[in-house]
């Protein structure tokens, strides 16, 4: 008896203490791309997904919006996605119920955009450690960088060594996983969260010319090399990546230097199927070093197929192309001569590819540091591809000339060759003669060699060769050519020809 008045209290505690417990069972839990502040595509099925308690209803309402989905009785795992949304500066509330409901506030709905690589991807408006030099004008451009509707997410570095994101395995990130949430943009919160300065200039192009909400979320780590963002199966894809495939099954084994697909799991994989409207790329440096040459056009094409099967849509990607540097004061594999010329060459390739756009950095390079400063130029050509190809922005060009494969045309003294993207028209940009051509003829040595424009096309003779056969241009690491378009956008290094480099 002297027990009885406490059994109520037990009572009521293990009653309080089991409600707690399916409250928290119950409360829905989402991937951390989802929060306060973000951006939600436009004109776009719109995923959103996590988990439950197994079997509970949970219901998604935004913008006048009512979707609803069961829980998986085995993990908890839902999914519902909601109709195309309209654009929205307004901010709203995006609720997720079951028994109790998660609100993510200021909600805005505009266009959406991942950029990612490595270091020069990373690179901040301000500074960065490792890095003295900061981009051009940073203070000045930190100052300006209020802007309400460009909302920026900055991922945190994080390596896993297999996928744990799939729907059917969706849980809460661990501690080990700090991710940043989303920012509205303002001075201090874009030197906080020291978010990319090319994604950074991107966005702000985009936000003046389109006059709608901007989201950009950036996945980038310093050193870093293509393999180790590639999902693993899509190595398999290319015979010439077999090697890379097999290794791929067990991506903890480093394999040539370095470890597969732990930054594609910890940082990209999370984030599908969140709606997104494209991607940035810059990346390379890494690959180059380690001795990638044409190799390095096999692993785009696989990254680039494999972050679209991700999402099971042909996203469209823009990618930056490597700026001049003195890599052949280097030691080891980059120290070739033409080894850089090469690797950009592979990059080029990249563009056979549907939805592709490469940004030509020739003119904002600088040949003693790996980290140009010179990010805004970078940032508003990325913006450049998408506002002339997603936005339909017909009166801009997108790119600087890039010569037409095949269009060589030998005739005597004299080799004609064509361009795309010559826009308002071919120009130097100096206003004086063209540099950095060379010509070869049936010995496949190479002179140097005068070039001039005639229309949208170029003429190029050389008095050491009696008859060209092939054209190089800017086929050199330091090359700084004047050759580009009215548009003010430089012309993207090539070469005719296939032989053997170093040519003999």
């Amino acid at each position: 008896m002297t027990f009885a008045p406490k059994l109520p209290l037990l009572a009521m505690f293990l009653l309080s203490s089991w409600a707690a417990t399916l409250r928290a069972e119950t409360a829905p839990v989402l991937p951390h791309v989802f929060g306060d502040h973000m951006v939600l595509q436009t004109g776009t099925p719109v995923p959103i997904w996590g988990t439950a308690a197994p079997g509970a209803t949970v219901t998604v309402t935004f913008a006048g919006q009512r979707a609803q989905a069961t829980a998986a009785s085995g993990n908890g795992a839902w999914r519902v996605v909601l109709e195309p949304l309209a654009v929205s500066a307004q901010p709203a509330d995006l609720t997720i119920a079951t028994t109790q409901e998660v609100v993510f506030h200021d909600v805005l709905v505009g266009e959406v955009w991942l950029c990612a690589g490595q270091s020069n991807m990373q690179k901040p408006v301000g500074t960065w450690r490792g890095q003295p030099v900061t981009t051009v004008d940073a203070e000045r451009e930190l100052a300006a960088a209020d802007h309400p509707l460009i909302h920026l997410m900055n991922i945190e570095i994080a390596t896993v060594a297999a996928p744990a994101w799939d729907l059917a395995t969706a849980v809460r990130p661990k501690q080990d996983y700090p991710w940043k949430g989303w920012v509205a943009c303002t001075p201090a919160s874009l030197d906080e969260i020291k978010f990319s300065a090319v994604g950074y200039f991107f966005a702000c192009r985009l936000a003046q010319e389109l006059g709608v909400p901007i989201g950009v979320i950036e996945a980038s780590a310093g050193g870093t090399s293509i393999e180790n963002w590639t999902p693993a199966g899509a190595f398999a894809a290319d015979p010439a990546l077999a090697d890379y495939a097999t290794a791929a099954l067990t991506p903890t084994v480093r394999f040539h230097g370095t470890p597969l697909t732990t930054l594609y799991n910890g940082m990209i994989h999370p984030l599908v199927p969140f709606a997104l409207r494209g991607l940035l790329w810059y990346q390379g440096e890494s690959n180059l070093i380690a001795g990638d040459g044409a190799i390095y056009a096999n692993k785009m094409t696989a990254l680039i197929t494999g972050w679209r099967a991700a999402w099971g849509r042909e996203l469209p990607f823009y990618y930056v192309q490597l700026p001049p540097l003195l890599y052949s004061a280097r030691t080891g594999p980059a120290s070739a001569p033409l080894a850089e010329p090469l690797f950009r060459e592979a990059q080029t390739q990249a563009l056979k590819l549907p939805g592709t756009g490469m940004v030509v950095t020739t003119d904002v390079g600088d040949l003693t540091n790996m980290h140009p400063p010179r990010k805004k130029q970078v940032g508003e050509r990325l913006a450049l591809w998408a506002l002339a190809r997603e936005y339909g922005k017909k009166d801009l060009t997108p790119s600087g000339p890039i010569y037409r494969a095949g269009s060589i045309e030998r005739e005597g003294p004299k080799a004609v060759l064509h361009f795309d993207h010559v826009g308002k028209g071919l120009a130097s940009r100096d206003g004086k003669p063209l540099t950095w051509f060379s010509a070869a003829g049936a010995d496949g040595k190479f002179h140097p060699a005068n070039a001039e424009i005639s229309g949208d096309a170029i003429v190029v003779t050389s008095a050491e060769v009696a008859e060209p056969t092939d054209v190089r241009f800017a086929f050199d690491e330091t090359a700084d050519p004047n050759f580009g378009n009215r548009d003010g956008l430089p012309a993207a290094p090539f070469r005719t020809d296939t032989l053997p480099v170093p040519a003999p």
